[in-house]
């Protein structure tokens, strides 16, 4: 009997062990998917798939953006000498203890700062003197008249970082300033470096702008605006810095005024000491020069005018080296002179000298001489020349 029972209770192991065996070996099918097994857990778990992106929004700010203390914008006064590195000063200057002279056509300055409000500058000067100003960039529509008790060159401005810009639009003749002191409500910062072009313009009342803006305040006018004319334009087109030596009337051998371009060149400011020399800390990538034009009109001795602009490329020499492009511009107003213009041009470059000629349109409309739109032209044709000679 015991065997019997025995025999019985093998035979069910062995079936049972043979559909368990069965049951594992059978294939799955390829939609189902297994059911993976973790310590712990008992049934089922889904797992992400591959591609899947969080898509919860993220929590608002709880803070509000820190604000800038008041106290930044308390009203600060900077001296353009005792705090000269917070300027970027341009054009022919000299600065003593008293302040920094900005008397070229188109010198002046730059401030990059953090303020709001109003931005004044005090200024020593005599004469008529007008000034263009740029904001972030953009100039601003009025034009302003320089006074001694304090001009406002920014307007209600919002807080914030700004670049601003001051430039002469009067002419040595006309008057003459000296920086001294900016007010602004907030702080100065690193101003802006210099550019890495850099150019030189010298000439008479063409290169000055006379004839093409006028404008009046106070009693004083004034018709020109050195921010208008071709120098200017074709500095800002090639984004570079300028240096402009203009006199309205001068001639190398005759003109208007009784002083020479000769007399005026190696100076910093044949205005205000004819016993301070000129040294650049620059080389410019070109000197452009625009002379000739009251040479003519006061009939200066050809061979006497070919001797001066001569002697004025050795200037230039002297001042930025002997290897400085020079670009002499011709045809502005006048056809009657500008052979023997062209005489010196051929006969330096002949020798060896880095200097051409560059004609532009001529035009007399404004007051006999370029008009607004001349100025333009005149740009245009200098950049392209000045692209394709410096390569730029």
């Amino acid at each position: 009997m015991r065997t019997a029972c025995l025999r019985a209770l093998l035979l069910l192991t062995a079936v049972l062990l043979t559909v368990t065996l069965f049951s594992a070996c059978k294939p799955q099918k390829e939609d189902q998917k297994p059911e993976p097994f973790l310590p712990g857990l008992s049934g089922p778990i889904e797992l992400p798939d591959d591609d899947f992106t969080d898509s919860t929004p993220l929590p608002e700010p709880t803070e509000e953006p820190t604000a800038v203390p008041e106290e930044y914008f308390e009203s600060r006064t900077y001296s353009f000498v005792d705090d000269a590195a917070m300027f970027k000063i341009c054009g022919r200057s000299d600065t003593t203890d008293k302040g920094t002279s900005c008397d070229w056509s188109a010198g002046g300055f730059e401030i990059n700062a953090y303020c709001r409000g109003d931005v004044t500058v005090k200024f020593g000067l005599s004469g008529v003197n007008f000034l263009a100003v740029f904001i972030d960039g953009e100039r601003q529509k009025e034009d302003v008249y320089v006074r001694s008790s304090g001009t406002v060159i920014a307007k209600d401005l919002p807080a914030g970082r700004h670049h601003i810009e001051v430039y002469r639009q009067s002419e040595v003749r006309e008057g003459r300033l000296q920086l001294k002191t900016l007010t602004l409500n907030g702080q100065l910062e690193t101003p802006p470096a210099n550019k890495d072009r850099y150019l030189v313009f010298i000439g008479d009342s063409i290169t000055s702008g006379y004839g093409i803006h006028e404008k009046s305040e106070g009693g004083a006018s004034s018709h020109v605006d050195a921010t208008m004319a071709y120098p200017f334009l074709t500095a800002r087109e090639l984004n570079a810095d300028l240096d402009v030596i203009a006199v309205i009337g001068i001639g190398l051998v005759k003109g208007y005024v009784t002083e020479t371009m000769g007399k005026v060149f190696p100076l910093t400011d044949y205005y205000r000491s004819a016993r301070t020399k000129y040294t650049s800390a620059r080389t410019p990538d070109a000197v452009v020069v625009n002379l000739g034009t009251n040479d003519a009109t006061h009939d200066s001795d050809p061979a006497k005018f070919k001797e001066a602009a001569k002697a004025l490329v050795d200037q230039i020499h002297t001042v930025y080296g002997a290897n400085v492009p020079i670009v002499w511009i011709y045809g502005s107003m006048r056809a009657d002179h500008y052979k023997y213009t062209l005489e010196v041009v051929s006969e330096l470059a002949g020798a060896g000298v880095n200097i051409t000629a560059l004609k532009v349109p001529m035009d007399s409309s404004a007051m006999g001489h370029p008009s607004a739109k001349a100025h333009v032209k005149d740009k245009d044709v200098l950049t392209a020349y000045l692209k394709e000679l410096l390569k730029w």
